[in-house]
């Protein structure tokens, strides 16, 4: 039996998402993916659908869809939560709570909120301590109620103990790495590496590791797997040309702390960006660079130092960045060109490509 299934990233970055469920759903799966505003929905087995719990790296949530109908009176939300059939999917004994968010209404979001949980509570009487999350969305009277597959934000890997400063979340690291179509085969150098998200997520994608250090919820919990079993993930570390430097010595700590755990084998350098010097060619440098007002006047010059980075010592390399400001960007290279747009830390951040000065 095929479940509809969808995937939440930041607006901006549907694509990446996509192209990560092409790799993995097999046809006729594939060819019923659709992207929408600010995520990816998809049809698969409930088995792919919790497989892919585990192994897709750039969501930051996963609902499982059970059910849409018009909702302009209190009886169709009765209706709703028939259609979806809540006792097929879930044990009797499971317990829910549920959020609730409606725009252009007919019927208030409290009001709708309050059925729902009365429905609730008369479908699994036991339902105490919740342990599923409910959504319903009403847009324009059009509700869509799904259940939320992860436990927590997907973002959260559990390697990252320590953090700097507008560090970039773990799955949007991924993202971009695949924006920037880097393979590891390829040398990658992230010269702001900050708490080491880029370059740490880019080696646990290059050994296919798990995605997060602990895996969800046990889902084999639903009615229609119970007597399925999940296969172990097979995985294997492997020297790669993978590099991060940061002139602050706290950032290089915490970096070869979070590696440590994140069992990631990275090449680490103390360096400021205009010290740094690489052996290799071809390769790709991706990047966070600090952008805020702390820098005040001297924020220029860090995006000067980077542009000269790549034109004088790195010019073989591709160059990927991420800022705010135009202005910024075109310090580092006047031909550099925005490939993604997406909110990031309160703003809305661009991705930058300048590409390589010269062939070795």
């Amino acid at each position: 039996m095929s479940y509809r299934f969808f995937s939440i990233i930041p607006p901006g970055l549907e694509s990446t998402l996509e192209t990560e469920l092409l790799n993995f759903l097999s046809a006729p799966s594939s060819s019923k993916i659709r992207k929408e505003i600010g995520g990816v929905s998809f049809t698969a087995s409930l088995q792919e659908g919790i497989m892919l719990l585990e192994k897709l790296r750039t969501p930051s949530k996963i609902l499982l869809r059970l059910g849409t109908k018009k909702l302009r009176r209190m009886k169709d939300i009765e209706s709703l939560f028939n259609r979806a059939n809540l006792q097929k999917l879930f044990p009797a004994q499971s317990s829910f709570s549920i959020d609730v968010y409606s725009q252009k209404s007919t019927l208030r979001g409290d009001i709708i909120k309050s059925k729902s949980k009365r429905i609730l509570k008369a479908l699994f009487p036991q339902n105490k301590n919740p342990s599923y999350l409910l959504q319903l969305r009403v847009n324009e009277n059009q509700g869509v109620l799904s259940v939320q597959l992860n436990d927590g934000p997907l973002y959260k890997r559990g390697w990252r103990d320590r953090q700097g400063k507008a560090s970039l979340r773990e799955n949007l690291a991924c993202a971009l790495l695949i924006l920037c179509n880097w393979k590891p085969n390829q040398p990658l150098l992230d010269p702001f590496c900050g708490s080491g998200t880029i370059p740490i997520e880019a080696y646990r994608m290059a050994c296919d590791l798990p995605t997060r250090l602990s895996p969800q919820r046990n889902w084999t919990t639903l009615l229609p797997l119970k007597q399925h079993t999940v296969p172990p993930i097979k995985f294997k570390t492997k020297p790669l040309l993978i590099f991060g430097s940061d002139q602050e010595e706290q950032a290089i700590l915490m970096s070869e702390e979070n590696a440590r755990k994140a069992a990631a084998l990275i090449h680490w350098h103390k360096s400021p960006v205009e010290d740094v010097h690489m052996s290799h060619t071809n390769g790709v440098i991706l990047t966070n660079p600090p952008y805020g007002l702390r820098l005040g006047k001297n924020v220029d010059s860090v995006y000067r130092k980077l542009g000269q980075l790549h034109q004088h010592t790195l010019p073989s390399w591709n160059l990927f960045f991420l800022t705010p400001h135009k202005r910024l960007a075109k310090l580092v290279n006047s031909n550099v060109v925005s490939i993604a747009r997406f909110p990031q830390g309160g703003l809305w951040v661009d991705l930058y490509y300048a590409p390589q000065h010269a062939k070795p």
